[in-house]
């Protein structure tokens, strides 16, 4: 039986936060963008995108350089003010929500360079994820860490196939295992939302081949809804829902893959030609 299969062994209501059991209750669209901004001081790097992501919908962000898919998943994420707009998280404003708060009622990020804790084994990665989670306090770290969050850390580690890499200290780990170490250390906080910026960059083929497999097994669970920044054409058109194109900080155009890639607006400003060289 594939691990993912698996994933909610855990997932008990005492596992959960109050908000992230609040939030279960509502089925439906997830996460919803009115007319979202977002700047740094003068300079407007997202300007008035709005989208709707449904439970077990599989949606990609893509566009040029400096288009602000990255800028746009970290406001989702809570790490950057709207300047403008509002964010519906489960039919709640979470506007105002820290990424902590955010965390805790289940939208998780991963990002375009790994964030670990290089000098601790991979199971002590996941386990302060799980800890995090929980609420409990860090310093078990120094002791005898509860065994419950031993276990789910393992979980963690079983899904991304990294189980025998559990002491192994997350510096000695490849490219492509700190990046399934990470997903792991994501999944270990029960996510509803997933966002996921450029989970195989820099990545050799054989690595990322194995990360997007890891991915496309979380699409298929339809436990989540998942937003993907991804440069590889080719990958968004061939594991997404829907596609949003953004242009210099602007919605462009949205849709299923065939009606973005038959899109004009979109060939002239972004693709240059791809859709032709399709075939």
């Amino acid at each position: 039986m594939n691990a993912l299969s698996d994933s909610r062994k855990y997932s008990v209501a005492d596992l959960h936060s109050p908000e992230a059991g609040a939030a279960t209750g509502n089925m439906g669209v997830l996460l919803e963008l009115k007319r979202v901004c977002v700047g740094y001081g003068k300079l407007q790097v997202v300007d008035g995108v709005s989208l709707t992501l449904a439970e077990g919908e599989f949606l990609s962000l893509i566009g040029p350089n400096g288009a602000g898919k990255t800028t746009l998943m970290a406001a989702m994420a809570g790490q950057l003010p709207l300047t403008a707009g509002t964010l519906f998280y489960s039919g709640r404003d979470v506007t105002d929500w820290r990424e902590d708060r955010r965390v805790r009622a289940g939208i998780g990020r991963s990002y375009q360079k790994t964030h670990l804790f290089p000098h601790l084994s991979a199971l002590d990665n996941v386990q302060l994820a799980v800890q995090g989670r929980r609420g409990i306090s860090l310093l078990h770290l120094l002791g005898r860490v509860p065994q419950i969050v031993v276990e789910e850390a393992e979980l963690g580690l079983q899904q991304v196939g990294l189980q025998t890499h559990a002491d192994t200290v997350a510096a000695d780990l490849s490219h492509g295992e700190k990046r399934k170490l990470e997903l792991a250390m994501l999944l270990a906080l029960r996510p509803r939302v997933m966002l996921l910026d450029e989970p195989t960059a820099g990545m050799s083929l054989g690595e990322a081949t194995e990360v997007l497999e890891l991915v496309t097994q979380l699409k298929n669970s339809g436990q989540y809804g998942m937003i993907l920044v991804e440069h590889k054409l080719e990958v968004v058109l061939k594991m997404s829902h829907r596609v949003m194109v953004l242009h210099q900080g602007r919605q462009l155009a949205v849709g299923s893959p065939d009606e973005v890639m038959a899109n004009p607006a979109v060939e002239e400003a972004y693709l240059g030609g791809y859709h032709g060289k399709l075939a």
